[in-house]
């Protein structure tokens, strides 16, 4: 959209002959906004998609020491987490059941 406008803007100017605006100037300044745009769409993807991979990588580290320090615990608050989250009151007490022995 800002391609367009900046292009169009020059166009208008030149038409009403406020300035002097080659056909060149348009193009060119058209091209360099389009390409300032892309770059900047593409370093935001990659900060965006490494700052995730670093958030991923943290709670990664975070739930490995969590296990290493405690595994049964770590266990049994994973297995508990699933007998809730299950879809009905029978299965979860089924679950629960099969945990307990």
């Amino acid at each position: 959209m800002t391609t367009f406008a900046i292009v169009f803007s020059f166009a208008g100017a030149r038409a009403e002959g406020a300035a002097q605006v080659g056909t060149i100037a348009v193009l060119l300044f058209g091209l360099a906004n389009l390409f300032a745009d892309a770059v900047a769409m593409g370093l935001g993807t990659y900060l965006s998609n490494r700052s995730q991979r670093e958030v991923f990588c943290r709670q990664r580290h975070v739930a490995m020491d969590r296990i290493n320090r405690d595994p049964c615990a770590t266990c049994a608050r994973f297995l508990c987490g699933m007998a809730s989250a299950t879809a009905t009151p029978g299965t979860g007490r089924a679950f629960r059941g099969a945990i307990r022995r």
